[in-house]
């Protein structure tokens, strides 16, 4: 189980087993209702990966009974035992890969109300009826959401942070008072600014619901809600605005990628892929578009028609983040491998082997890809400074890489980094970076020296000033 952020998912459920020994349990709580409290957990954690027509690990969470008979390994819960039941193993990390994957563990608040459920019997008393939830913001919050998405300003003298369904947006220096600007997305994917910095976008949405995307502008010294869309029937992934600020580009479920206008006009929708687009990139010079997917392919197509002009690789694994530069795509994900792709040579000719009916394409995405070093785990995030120099990578590891480019010659580690690293941002200058962190932490670093300058909770904690 796991929310709709990444752009890095697997299937659960594909092992089983269980330890030979446990706790005893305490007694069921009463009052436990699967409609009231189980099923908004399962609804903003695990629904967009498991549902009828998404069933990773064939687990299917539409209803009770479809819950209870499991996925690949068999049923999720046995009712009454908690404690020989796989879903919680999962969720409190006991059985690999723990769950929500990639994401932040589930309070132990949730992982009590599931196993009371369970322990009580796991009673269905579920409504047919689908209920509105209303996206409620605290004022102050007893554990620190994950950072998402992080994003510096043009100028560089603003952060926008997205935590959990909030921007905040901060002064980099530490001085002022945050932000605080709310959406109406279970979980945020991506904050972006334009590149005049006079518009912000946040992207995000609620699982097998809709995606929503809201432009905030910037209005003396503040940003005020400008717009707000609800897109399509899912979360809204990773992408950024086109060189001349106008269009928003994002990725779907549906394996399309979203053209967004930041002013009036119609949402385009282009079927490029066949499974979620994680991430969408801009060349530089507006005309194409790169997107990353779960089919495990980088593709480059047109973004005046939407045409696919080629798809230029195809990793092992998952692709979680794409970049580019004049004359670079870049892709990283799940293969742990970064690597660009020499666009001049990958959308033009290749070279041939061989005569007559035998020639054919030598080996042609050798010929123009350039793999860098391996990273310590799953890369999940990638930024680049202004002048496309300097590529920055984040992942399932404790650590941020810098690069330089073309060469791909590693710069700089920022090292102690809280991971999983869900977001990482470069300055237009490239003098400073910035992560979010599962853990609710936002850290800003020196890029030349890789030292931390500041480590801080964007939002208010219950019992901290």
């Amino acid at each position: 189980m796991r929310s709709s952020m990444l752009w890095a998912v697997a299937s659960i459920f594909v092992s089983g087993g269980f330890s030979p020994a446990a706790p005893p349990e305490k007694g069921p709580a009463t009052g436990i209702s699967f409609r009231r409290d189980v099923a908004p957990i399962l609804k903003r954690h695990c629904t967009t990966c498991h549902t009828k027509n998404d069933a990773q690990g064939d687990l299917n969470l539409d209803s009770v009974k479809s819950f209870s008979a499991g996925g690949k390994s068999g049923p999720a819960f046995k009712a009454g035992k908690p404690q020989e039941s796989l879903v919680l193993r999962m969720l409190t990390g006991a059985r690999k890969p723990a769950m929500p994957y990639k994401q932040p563990p589930l309070s132990p608040a949730k992982v009590s109300t599931l196993r009371q459920w369970i322990l009580s019997g796991a009673k269905d008393d579920s409504d047919p009826t689908p209920v509105v939830e209303h996206i409620a913001i605290p004022g102050t919050y007893r554990v620190a959401p994950a950072v998402t998405s992080v994003c510096f300003s043009p100028d560089g003298k603003l952060l926008a942070v997205a935590c959990r369904s909030e921007v905040v947006v901060l002064s980099v220096d530490g001085k002022g008072e945050p932000q605080r600007l709310p959406t109406e997305s279970d979980l945020l994917t991506c904050v972006c600014f334009s590149p005049d910095g006079q518009t912000l976008a946040a992207v995000g949405g609620s699982p097998g619901q809709y995606g929503e995307v809201r432009f905030f502008a910037s209005a003396g010294g503040t940003f005020k809600l400008r717009s707000a869309r609800r897109i399509g029937k899912d979360t809204l992934f990773r992408g950024g605005f086109s060189p001349d600020g106008r269009t928003l580009a994002l990725g779907g479920t549906d394996g399309a990628v979203y053209l967004v206008p930041a002013g009036n006009g119609e949402v385009r929708k282009v079927d490029l892929h066949s499974d979620w687009v994680s991430a969408v990139a801009w060349s530089v010079d507006g005309r194409l578009l790169i997107s990353g997917s779960r089919d495990k392919t980088i593709k480059v197509s047109l973004a005046e028609s939407g045409r696919l002009i080629r798809s230029i690789a195809t990793s092992t694994d998952y692709v979680n983040a794409v970049s580019a530069t004049p004359t670079l795509a870049i892709s990283a994900g799940r293969e742990r491998v970064p690597a660009t792709y020499d666009l001049k040579l990958a959308l033009g000719e290749v070279a041939l082997r061989g005569t007559g009916n035998e020639m054919g394409p030598d080996r042609p995405s050798a010929q123009y890809t350039r793999r860098l070093e391996t990273q310590p785990g799953e890369v999940l995030d990638l930024a680049i400074n202004a002048k496309r120099t300097i590529l920055a990578v984040a992942g399932n590891f404790g650590e941020s890489r810098l690069y330089n480019l073309p060469d791909g010659r590693r710069l700089v580690t920022l090292t102690g980094v809280p991971a999983p690293v869900y977001g990482i941002a470069l300055s237009s200058d490239g003098t400073r970076v910035a992560t979010g962190s599962y853990n609710g932490q936002v850290g800003i670093y020196d890029a030349a020296t890789g030292k931390l300058l500041r480590q801080f909770v964007p939002v208010p904690l219950a019992g901290k000033n």
